[in-house]
């Protein structure tokens, strides 16, 4: 059955990530499916051993790319990833256009936003001035609409919760083949990019479609070039780290401003994008794996995977006069720290489950009675003492490792019960 898939984000990969590893479970990928994304995200797929159209800046153009291609390639399903981001982003295409699609037509839902209509603020653009040149990236506030009648939804899994309602099916992204793992595979690995066995391995992310948010305020502010969310992560890594034994090398993936420095402690690694093989071997070759973004797509991997994942959140709120509402004791140097942070960028601490956005009520329905929960550990950002004492056990608490290795093993299960590729092209085909 022949797929086109629409990938409608220009910043965020986590989406036609998801749409890439349904694909690779249809028989053909290689000549059944063909992908439409932007250039930046082209070769990431082709490296995937998918081919690939370039969406180019005009939706007008786009559309007429789009009529091409449902005359030339002949699909029997169109497939969006995701729907949503034709309203969070500066649309690829006009979504009257897509809706207009006559043939079996579906978006992912990462997030649980369908049926919708769902309303998400960015927290930290709250009072941005300026922030309406960027378009509707630079929106505060955004309104998912409802999914079109007409539409499919398929919720993937992970993220998503693993039930089905009226016009949505959860799928599984991941089959048993994507956790098989090899010690002597994660050892090679390790050495080919050179990281001892020694050494403890932490990898560190960060939710790309936020950072460019971040970057707005910031230079609203002055702060352009002066100041770096990448360097306070780092300087944080640092105090949580201090309280580990051993070697730790921390390892970001991409641009990581000022990720080269070494201390007795804490190695600080900066490597490019990886290929989704390379990047897929090297993640599950880690020790840990921390983000600061609970709906990240790599998190989910990391877990699924094997590797115990942290997701740093926050519950503190700033007073504005440089004290802070926090249920755990704030060390001096986190004090010190947020001070700074916020006199360089006023109005960016608050709570969050995806910084900078925020998005507290909005993900509730995604993480309520979610068991992929049960594989996350939250902590605290600005908690110094506890979430270092956190680490340190996931490293080395095998009471703890043990504990996630159950519940890893029960979601696995739950994945293998839910409806692969095949099955969900087949209902969306007959929807």
């Amino acid at each position: 059955m022949r797929l086109l898939v629409l990938s409608l984000s220009e910043h965020s990969l986590g989406e036609l990530h998801n749409a890439l590893l349904f694909a690779r479970q249809l028989p053909h990928p290689e000549d059944d499916v063909l992908f439409v994304a932007t250039e930046g995200h082209s070769a990431y797929v082709r490296q995937a051993g998918m081919l690939c159209q370039v969406w180019t800046k005009n939706p007008a153009q786009n559309g007429q790319l789009l009529d091409e291609l449902l005359v030339t390639c002949r699909p029997e399903v169109v497939l969006l990833a995701d729907y949503y981001n034709l309203f969070m982003e500066g649309p690829l295409l006009e979504p009257a256009r897509v809706e207009k699609i006559a043939l079996p037509l579906a978006t992912f839902d990462s997030m649980n936003f369908a049926p919708g209509p769902t309303r998400l603020e960015k927290e930290i653009l709250r009072h941005c001035r300026h922030s309406r040149v960027f378009g509707r990236g630079g929106q505060f506030q955004t309104v998912l609409p409802a999914v079109p009648a007409h539409m499919a939804v398929l919720r993937s899994c992970p993220i998503n919760r693993p039930v089905a309602e009226k016009g949505i099916l959860p799928v599984s992204l991941y089959k048993e083949s994507c956790w098989q793992q090899d010690e002597d595979k994660r050892r090679s690995i390790r050495q080919r990019f050179n990281f001892s066995e020694r050494e403890k391995l932490v990898m560190l992310a960060r939710s790309s479609w936020a950072q460019l948010v971040f970057r707005i305020i910031a230079m609203e502010h002055g702060r352009g070039n002066s100041f770096s969310y990448e360097r306070v992560l780092q300087q944080l890594l640092r105090l949580y780290l201090g309280q580990v034994e051993g070697t730790v090398v921390v390892l970001g993936i991409g641009l990581q401003p000022g990720f080269s420095a070494v201390d007795e402690k804490v190695r600080f690694v900066s490597l490019p994008f990886l290929s989704l093989e390379e990047y897929q071997s090297l993640l599950w070759a880690v020790d840990l794996f921390i983000t600061d973004n609970i709906t990240s797509c790599s998190a989910a991997k990391a877990a699924v995977g094997g590797v115990p994942v942290l997701v740093l959140t926050s519950s503190l709120e700033s007073r504005g006069d440089g004290m802070y509402l926090a249920p755990f004791e704030l060390s001096a140097e986190a004090l010190r720290l947020l001070q700074q942070w916020e006199r360089a960028v006023p109005g960016s601490i608050f709570p969050y489950n995806v910084y900078p956005f925020g998005w507290i009520k909005e993900l509730a329905p995604l993480l309520q009675d979610n068991p992929y929960c049960d594989l996350l550990v939250r902590a605290e950002m600005f908690d110094v003492q506890g979430t270092g004492e956190l680490i340190q056990r996931l490293l080395y608490d095998q009471a703890v490792q043990e504990r996630l290795a159950e519940a890893r093993q029960q979601y696995r299960q739950i994945l293998l019960t839910l409806p692969g590729a095949r099955e969900a092209m087949e209902w969306v085909h007959n929807y």
